[in-house]
């Protein structure tokens, strides 16, 4: 009996898929490759090329022809491109990033389903542009006095610690357990403690060993601990736990006592996981600094994952830290994907009272020297919130970076390394109080909250403590890899009220009935943000067309169709000024100077009633005017002017100014103006 078309189909793919896996086994399928630069120096708009090669590992890391190859490039903008293409040829990808971020490209060998070829490797890696501009949210105002009172508290509780003798296969080291108190209700921070038995008193350093996410019984290396002249090796738990307990204790400690361990209770600032592990850990250190052998000097700490997020955390709430070696941070810019909206990690959920325990909001507070380092595929913990983190350390930091190397891990046959570096910030040499201020400069009434005022005859912007802020006339360019701290933020509004005419940049119609409201739609679920003393000012519409002429404005509104409210009060305004308009002949009949002054009739009102609008939401912060994509006409700058705070620069200084920490996706560096101020 002859077989059918199907069951003929079905016998010819098995056999297709037998010759698949036959020559996947044959050939070890791995991925080479590389960006056509440093993965991190891109600029926004820049072309990034990724080229990626197949290749048997099995065959010296030749490359392989004949294989379907799938990619798949995210973006921290929120874009998303996917392809394929054969392995005849080296695959190129090109990508960019129009706003600082990253840029993952994951390339797979697929068979003829789609599915990664099983035992093949995956190329997985990323780039970036302008990463020290990357906007981060601020921490919360009170994030310093938070855990300054966290610390005190911890600090007026008696210490009390039980050390127990663990043995040791080298007699010449000594081992024991501690237990040491915390605050009442709170159980105690736990590990091993190991020093020289021939140890004299204060000889020793400190080393702090602070492990990752996990369980397990807590281990001293002996060997360490007599390396290079001896050390205190310091080794905490995580949660405090037994740290000898057997291995069927720490398994019930995960499975259950602890599952979802940093995950649970973030609606608490003092509950949370995270606050309850970093202040263990505090008092583990207190501890091993009173014993006799600490030479008083010397502090290191460091760890992976979790522990590189638990070194952050001890290298910012305790001075006494040395140095600090944090690899692969976690925890590290919580409020990228929920809040920013770029590519997210493995976190817990975004709630505000995690950002008391933002890795990247205690390195504001790390002033030791710091060795890092991340991988740029390594989306457990996102490479956008590793440069956060680099950016806002205010010690000298170095910085070791690598190409498909994940959380730990790596993906292909290389993986070329970068590094970078960055000096110390000594606030005191810059001059400037906490706001960005002279601190040598004249003291002027302070209102908690950025203003303008003319002082000696020049406009300046006063900062909330009445300090001079700079001088807009005169504005150096700041270092774009100088450490991001609490900075002055501006804001903008996206109003989308009508336009004058159909088109993408066209100014909006400030006549029309929800000119206004568009300002108080934008701020509805964010109304705190223009209230914060940290935010200088509203920047309101961007990139917008105010025609080529002085004339084309008015121009254009009276050609706009007869219900256009912009139209009407145009042809009010002529009528109140005795002059004659036919609508038949257009806006050719009148003179230039006419249509001038009715450009200029719709440009002060436009500025004037965006002006109210900001008053109305903005709880005292200054209205910006505009974001320019090039330098202003003049007859617009006129009309801003007297109208406008401080009207945002031109296209050549736009990216002038403020540090680029910023709260909020809406958020960007302010440009430096190009004019001064509106008159008090």
């Amino acid at each position: 009996m002859p077989m059918g078309k199907r069951a003929c189909g079905i016998i010819c793919f098995a056999a297709m898929a037998a010759v698949f896996v036959a020559q996947a086994a044959k050939e070890s399928l791995s991925f080479h490759g590389t960006t056509d630069k440093d993965p991190i120096a891109y600029a926004c708009g820049e072309e990034m090329v990724f080229t990626v090669t197949l290749v048997d590992r099995n065959a010296k890391n030749a490359p392989v022809a004949g294989w379907r190859i799938a990619w798949t490039l995210d973006g921290d903008d929120g874009s998303h491109r996917a392809g394929e293409a054969t392995s005849d040829q080296p695959l190129v990808v090109k990508a960019k990033q129009d706003t600082p971020g990253f840029v993952h490209l994951v390339v797979r060998a697929i068979d003829e389903e789609g599915r990664q070829v099983p035992g093949s490797d995956i190329f997985d890696s990323s780039a970036g542009a302008d990463v020290m501009h990357i906007p981060a949210k601020l921490p919360p105002d009170d994030f310093n006095a938070f855990w300054d009172l966290e610390l005190a508290r911890l600090k007026s509780v008696p210490m009390k610690c039980a050390l127990e003798p663990v043995e040791t296969k080298d007699t010449n080291v000594v081992v024991n357990s501690f237990s040491v108190n915390l605050i009442p209700s709170v159980g105690p921070a736990t590990g091993l403690v190991a020093w020289p038995r021939s140890a004299a008193a204060k000889s020793l350093p400190i080393i702090v060993d602070v492990p990752g996410y996990g369980y397990g019984r807590a281990r001293i290396d002996e060997g360490s601990v007599l390396r290079d002249g001896g050390a205190i090796r310091l080794h905490i738990t995580r949660y405090g736990e037994d740290p000898l307990a057997d291995g069927a204790y720490h398994e019930n400690m995960w499975t259950n006592v602890m599952q979802g361990y940093c995950w649970r209770n973030n609606n608490a600032k003092t509950a949370n996981e995270p606050y309850l592990m970093v202040m263990r850990d505090v008092r583990a250190v207190a501890f091993a600094k009173t014993l006799p052998q600490w030479d008083g000097r010397t502090l290191k700490v460091g760890g992976g994952s979790m522990g590189g997020y638990r070194s952050i955390a001890l290298a910012a709430l305790d001075p006494d830290v040395s140095h600090c070696s944090p690899s692969f941070a976690w925890l590290c810019d919580l409020a990228g994907r929920p809040v920013l909206g770029r590519i997210g990690g493995w976190f817990p959920l975004w709630t505000p009272e995690l950002a008391y325990v933002d890795g990247v909001n205690f390195a504001m507070r790390v002033k030791c020297p710091v060795d890092m380092m991340f991988g740029l595929a390594d989306y457990v913990c996102p490479p956008s919130g590793q440069m956060v983190l680099y950016r806002n350390l205010r010690g000298p930091v170095k910085m070791k970076y690598a190409q498909c190397v994940g959380h730990g891990c790596g993906y292909g046959v290389n993986s070329p390394d970068w590094t970078r570096e960055k000096p110390a910030v000594d606030d005191a040499a810059e001059g400037c109080d906490q706001w960005g201020g002279s601190l040598t400069g004249p003291q002027l009434a302070a209102t908690g909250r950025f203003r303008v005022q003319r002082h000696n005859g020049v406009w300046w912007t006063v900062d909330p403590d009445g300090r001079l802020y700079r001088n807009l006339a005169s504005a150096e360019t700041p270092d774009p890899s100088a450490p991001a701290r609490p900075t002055p933020f501006v804001a903008y509004v996206n109003a989308e009220s009508r336009p004058l005419w159909k088109a993408p940049r066209a100014m909006r119609d400030p006549f029309d009935s929800t000119f206004g409201l568009c300002v108080t739609w934008d701020f509805a679920g964010r109304r705190p943000l223009p209230h914060s003393p940290w935010c200088l000012g509203l920047v309101v519409d961007r990139d917008i067309d105010f025609g080529a002429t002085h004339q084309e404005l008015a121009r254009r509104a009276l050609l706009a169709p007869d219900d256009q409210p912009a139209k009407r009060a145009l042809l009010k305004r002529l009528v109140a000024d005795g002059i004659d308009y036919y609508a038949a002949k257009g806006p050719d009949q009148l003179s230039d100077q006419v249509l001038c002054g009715l450009s200029d009739y719709l440009l002060g009102e436009y500025f004037s009633r965006t002006r109210d609008s900001v008053e109305h939401v903005s709880g005292g912060a200054l209205y910006l005017g505009c974001q320019f994509a090039a330098p202003p006409p003049p007859w617009v700058v006129a009309q801003a002017t007297g109208r406008v705070d401080i009207l945002c620069g031109d296209g050549a200084t736009q990216w002038r100014g403020l540090p680029d920490n910023l709260p909020a996706a809406e958020l960007a560096p302010l440009p430096w103006p190009s004019v001064s101020a509106r008159p008090q």
